[in-house]
């Protein structure tokens, strides 16, 4: 049990880590400033249209690292954490989520979001398929819910939901 419970505070403090990194390195390079970008244009009939792109992409920047409750078919309740980086409508980030028995992960995500639904894949490694497709929503600015089935898991068919809040 305390080997699960470093692997998750290990995992965790790696992902704040990568996603400090991303952030600084996105924010020193001008990436993701739009506004910016809408504010420097010398027509005055595309600003209102730039600032609205701008706050609308703002309103579903899901980036963050973020952790919650999850529940499974099979493993029955358990914690799940995630750091997540969003560039336009791509995500990135990596994921554990911890049971009493077992683990998903440590694993990879990667997926979309539009206008606040998050379509996604959480793979448990780089190579295998074995993992979770995930369908749910980036709700309040703060939390992804959803739920997910697991594929690709020899004689497992598990499926569940969980739901995370930005940390």
């Amino acid at each position: 049990m305390l080997a699960k419970v470093s692997l998750v505070i290990a995992s965790t403090a790696l992902a704040m880590f990568a996603m400090g990194r991303i952030e600084s390195i996105a924010a020193h390079h001008g990436f993701g400033d739009p506004v910016a970008c809408a504010q420097e244009s010398n027509d005055p009939g595309d600003d209102a249209s730039a600032q609205d792109d701008a706050d609308s992409e703002a309103a579903v920047s899901a980036s963050g690292v973020y952790s919650g409750a999850i529940m499974d078919s099979g493993e029955g309740d358990g914690m799940i954490s995630a750091a997540i980086s969003q560039i336009h409508s791509k995500l990135t980030g990596n994921f554990v989520a911890t049971f009493q028995t077992t683990n998903y992960g440590p694993g990879f995500v990667k997926g979309k979001i539009k206008n606040g639904a998050i379509n996604a894949r959480l793979n448990f490694s780089i190579k295998g398929k074995c993992g979770l497709n995930f369908h749910g929503t980036f709700q309040n600015g703060n939390e992804i819910s959803g739920n997910y089935t697991m594929t690709g898991c020899k004689g497992q068919s598990n499926h569940g939901s969980f739901d995370m809040t930005h940390q």
